[in-house]
């Protein structure tokens, strides 16, 4: 029987199964029936295409997701408007571009196309490279670290010398941070994809309001529509005014604190952040971590991890002592905590100088990583496991919510230079769950002859920055994260790190960078940019800087290779140009000369980071709008 002869639902059930965009079209375009099929019941078929494949699931949204979604399994079929699903579906995409997607993406066949022209646009790092000023006013000294709310297309950020807080579009003062948030939507008919601060594609003019400031200096957090900002003992969750009130009790010390606080953010799109929770930590606390509906914090000084549940009032205490015992079978002999990350309800990832840990609130450490060395191993000079002779200090840990990866960085061990590592297993529950030998033959290793400084990971995608210390370089890379089953599996597809760009337009590392579906943001210094709607001159840095990204084009910077636990060279990448290795000599020429053009840039460089700059991905689609 010929396929088009079968009952429609019988044919849309085997459709169904088609996995890719490209399928569908490919179907589409095989006869005149199928194309009349395809238009026909294109709605359903797309809509079906994109929950196969995982377009509408809060993993899609990134690890950023708050816990307590409702996105997943059932929901699908407690919906009975196609209509409302897909505004649902747009609703949860982490994008800037959220406002654009809602006006323009009104069926689900636009829907599929606009995530696989951005999946495609990552694949081929077409990218769009545009900047947005603060201009009459920005954060002391410059920005620092900043936060992303794509609900409402602004930035938070903090300055480099600051103890108090200003804010744009209705900037506030919080204790020991500088908050700026500013309008950065989209033009939605000239240029969607073209980051701008105004409408016009002017900079950014901050609106001032000065709440409270103290002295002390911490990394404000965002999550979900949710501000945590802290300082010493004092703890502050402030909420979006169009977010809805938990519904889990107030007490009635929460609600004397909101009516006695009643000074409000107000923002461009009319929105506002009030505040919510205060709550008391016993200390102060180094590193933090927030996701809806928990702030997380450690205290290197009480050796212990503090988890705040800010819809309930709520806080729980983690024992962490064990991290710094030097003698008995569990010491783990490490200093500091460098890093945390929340994982799921129960689990949250602690990294110090020596090992990443995993920590269960009733059961404590429940994982190691790396693993220590099997006893045949335990020799192996350059070897990647853990020891507590080595300290590569984790600076990084970041999973995703796809399939579970986890991905570490290190900037490398104290006095080596040139030895930084990226650490990935595709599955970060096999850590508590697989034996050591599945672990071992689950774990990579990223070794470069520079050190990694910052990672971001959402979306199937690891994105980090690497600096060479000795000419002060910074490059931008992205890793495609694939779930390999095995160090075999993974060999016979490696996946091959891309330079995204070389050199970034800062004087010194950006301290933050931070990913979406759709962009690539990090600070920057706006005297490389040229100012929008103009050319730059020849005597500008803009013009010098682009120069400088011309010779750098097809150049990489850093060699790298993967390797497994036990230092066994997987896939080696020819990177930076090594006269010993027979490199062709016009290469090495050309590194040598974008290290001496970038070093005059510097030199000439005022060095304020008073810029965000943008990498925007899937442009084409715009094109189809």
């Amino acid at each position: 029987m010929h396929l088009l002869c079968l009952p429609p639902e019988i044919l849309l059930e085997i459709v169904g199964q088609f996995d890719s965009v490209l399928t569908l079209l490919a179907f589409a375009n095989l006869c005149r029936s199928t194309y009349s099929f395809m238009h026909e019941a294109s709605e359903q078929i797309y809509r079906q295409l994109c929950f196969k494949i995982g377009y509408t699931d809060v993993t899609s949204y990134g690890a950023s997701s708050a816990i307590d979604t409702q996105w997943r399994g059932r929901w699908r079929m407690s919906h009975r408007d196609p209509g409302l699903e897909l505004r649902e579906a747009l609703g949860r995409q982490n994008s800037r571009r959220k406002p654009i997607y809602l006006d323009c993406v009104r069926r689900w066949e636009r829907f599929a196309k606009m995530r696989f022209f951005l999946d495609r646009s990552w694949r081929l790092g077409e990218l769009i490279l545009t900047s947005t000023k603060i201009e009459n006013g920005g954060p002391p000294g410059g920005i620092h670290r900043f936060k992303v709310d794509p609900d409402s297309g602004i930035y938070l950020t903090t300055g480099v010398n600051c103890r108090s807080l200003l804010l744009l579009m209705g900037d506030i003062v919080f204790p020991a941070l500088i908050a700026a948030i500013f309008n950065a939507l989209m033009q939605p008919a000239s240029a969607p994809f073209a980051t701008t601060g105004s409408p016009n594609g002017s900079a950014v003019n901050p609106l001032r309001c000065t709440l409270t400031s103290n002295s002390g200096t911490f990394t404000p957090r965002f999550n979900q529509g949710y501000i945590g900002c802290m300082a010493g003992e004092q703890h502050i969750i402030w909420r979006r005014s169009d977010i809805s009130t938990p519904k889990a009790p107030i007490s009635q010390a929460r609600a004397k604190f909101l009516e006695s606080r009643s000074i409000k953010i107000g923002g461009p799109s009319g929105r506002e952040f009030r505040p919510f929770a205060e709550i008391a930590a016993p200390g102060s606390l180094n590193a933090t971590k927030m996701r809806d509906p928990y702030f997380i914090g450690s205290s290197n000084q009480r050796r212990a991890l503090y988890r705040f549940d800010y819809h309930r009032g709520t806080m729980s205490t983690l024992d962490l002592s064990r991290l710094w015992q030097t003698t008995g079978e569990n010491a783990l002999a490490d200093s500091t905590i460098t890093y945390v990350e929340i994982l799921d309800r129960d689990h949250v990832v602690v990294a110090g100088r020596k090992s990443i840990s995993i920590w269960h609130p009733d059961r404590g450490c429940v994982a190691l990583f790396p693993p220590a060395a099997p006893a045949s191993r335990v020799t192996i000079p350059r070897a990647h496991y853990r020891s507590n002779a080595k300290a590569p200090t984790w600076t990084a840990v970041h999973h995703d919510l796809r399939h579970g990866h986890l991905i570490a960085t290190s900037m490398g061990e104290r006095g080596v230079t040139g030895s930084g590592k990226l650490i990935w297993i595709p599955n970060w529950k096999m850590l508590i769950n697989g034996s050591p030998s599945e672990v071992e033959d689950a774990t990579v290793v990223l070794t470069t002859n520079a050190a990694i400084i910052q990672l971001s990971v959402e979306n199937e995608r690891a994105l980090f920055v690497t600096q060479d210390f000795s000419t002060n370089i910074c490059a931008l890379w992205l890793l495609h994260l694939r779930p390999f089953t095995s160090i075999e599996d993974f060999k016979e597809n490696p996946p091959v790190l891309m330079c995204l760009l070389f050199p970034l337009p800062c004087t010194q590392p950006p301290a933050r960078i931070e990913m979406t579906i759709d962009e690539i943001m990090f600070p920057c210094c706006s005297e490389f940019m040229p100012p929008p709607g103009r050319e730059a001159r020849e005597d500008d840095l803009s013009s010098w800087y682009q120069r400088v990204l011309n010779l750098a084009r097809g150049l990489k910077p850093v060699d790298m290779r993967w390797e497994t636990l036990s230092a066994e060279t997987l896939w080696k990448d020819p990177g930076k140009p090594n006269p010993a290795s027979g490199s062709p000599s016009n290469d090495r020429d050309a590194l040598r000369e974008v290290e001496k053009q970038w070093a005059s840039v510097l030199s000439e460089a005022d060095g304020t980071m008073d810029s965000m700059c943008s990498l925007s991905f899937g442009t084409d689609f715009w094109a189809l709008c």
